[in-house]
């Protein structure tokens, strides 16, 4: 989905691995609803857990493979879960009791939260006010369900992660992780089935306003029990403000050429369409202010910033829109092309932050593709700002 600022680490931090995308890498049909595609997603499209309204429902028709209660209450949440777009998994050499060198896996950010596609939501729109209060009520119960999951999946990932991974094959450690990730999440995800279930035979023959009551009150009983595993918690403790605070305004500066230091390590980012990239403790150098780019193989690229607005130690997340020329992008592996990306963002108040930065790396040959990129920076859903580049084709070799 996303090129992000090559991310800042130690020198020891020899591989990073950003767990985003679905719920487990590699990403299963099971992981989420087929119809969530990241790649594919609009500011404002993914919708984390709150009460729902008319609004969050955009799809003009129901699904061809409805829910269960789809057919007797008119409509259809598309529902699913995410991992944080922050979240990685690292490593550092550890010299072992043997006296053997091996590594030790780290992880940093590992939360996971329900979202609603709206794009894939559909709602009756013959439906009454005094319908649309039992139906909205009872999509809110259907939600709650994954967000309860997602919540014991972050708990489940702590777990993992506290009792350690050591060994002399760090990419044999992240598959282990990641296994025994995929198989609690298709347990979570069974379970949510069958609660889902129990909920429709009781909600959907009839209205039952009691037990939609019931049933509410019982989701709401376990999510004030651990709200301390909410993304929304994470996100407070680590980045105050990330999720509330909104920019009207980006002052760019430094838009051109970067150098993003030496690779100490390597980095896949699975909503960057399975882009593997470098990692460096190095801060990116900025060389060359231009939006005249070359089309050339591992050129870095992209602007710094400054959030209008923002107080120092607060934080606010961004949707950054990559948009292609025609005729896109397509990776090897996929049948379509992607006329653009978008990617999730961290910026600080702090005008001298690294993080007020967002780069580009043409590490494909896929990804050459001359004419005009445009960034697209939104808050909140609102466009606050826009950077274009015109990358050109190198001329062809002269004939003798």
């Amino acid at each position: 989905m996303q090129f992000l600022p090559a991310p800042r680490c130690t020198p020891l931090l020899l591989l990073l691995l950003t767990l985003l995308g679905c719920t487990a890498p590699p990403v299963e049909q099971t992981a989420a609803p087929p119809d969530l595609d990241l790649r594919t997603t609009e500011p404002g499209d993914l919708i984390r857990l709150r009460r729902l309204t008319q609004a969050d429902f955009s799809a003009e028709l129901p699904p061809l493979t409805p829910t269960p209660g789809v057919v007797r209450l008119g409509l259809h949440p598309s529902l699913g879960i995410l991992v944080s777009p922050y979240a990685t998994l690292g490593f550092r050499p550890i010299t072992a009791d043997d006296g053997s060198e091996q590594f030790e896996m780290l992880a940093k950010n590992v939360s996971y939260t329900a979202v609603l596609d709206r794009r894939h939501s559909w709602l009756s729109p013959e439906l009454t006010p005094a319908q649309l209060g039992y139906v909205l009520p009872y999509a809110y119960v259907h939600f709650s369900l994954y967000e309860s999951a997602a919540r014991r999946l972050t708990q489940a990932a702590s777990e993992l992660l506290a009792e350690g991974y050591r060994g002399r094959q760090p990419l044999a450690l992240v598959q282990q992780f990641t296994n025994a990730m995929a198989e609690r999440i298709k347990q979570e995800l069974a379970q949510v089935e069958t609660r889902a279930r129990e909920f429709d035979l009781a909600t959907t023959q009839q209205v039952d306003t009691k037990a939609l009551l019931a049933w509410s009150e019982q989701i709401e009983q376990e999510l004030r029990a651990t709200e301390q595993l909410s993304y929304s918690t994470f996100m407070e403790t680590n980045f105050p403000g990330a999720l509330t605070n909104r920019i009207n305004q980006l002052t760019f500066t430094n838009a051109g050429l970067y150098d993003p230091g030496p690779c100490e390590g390597m980095v896949l980012k699975l909503q960057s369409l399975g882009h593997f990239g470098c990692v460096s403790s190095k801060i990116p150098e900025f060389i060359n202010k231009t939006q005249q780019i070359p089309l050339r193989k591992n050129l870095t690229f992209g602007v710094q910033f400054t959030p209008v607005g923002l107080r120092a130690k607060q934080w606010a997340e961004l949707d950054v829109v990559t948009v292609y020329p025609e005729p896109g992008v397509r990776p090897p592996d996929e049948s379509k092309s992607y006329s653009s990306n978008i990617a999730q963002i961290l910026v600080s108040g702090d005008s001298a932050n690294a993080s007020n930065l967002y780069l580009y790396q043409l590490s494909n040959d896929w990804e050459l593709v001359p004419g005009s990129w445009r960034f697209e920076f939104y808050s909140q859903g609102q466009k606050i700002g826009e950077q274009r580049f015109e990358l050109v084709a190198p001329d062809p070799p002269s004939q003798p």
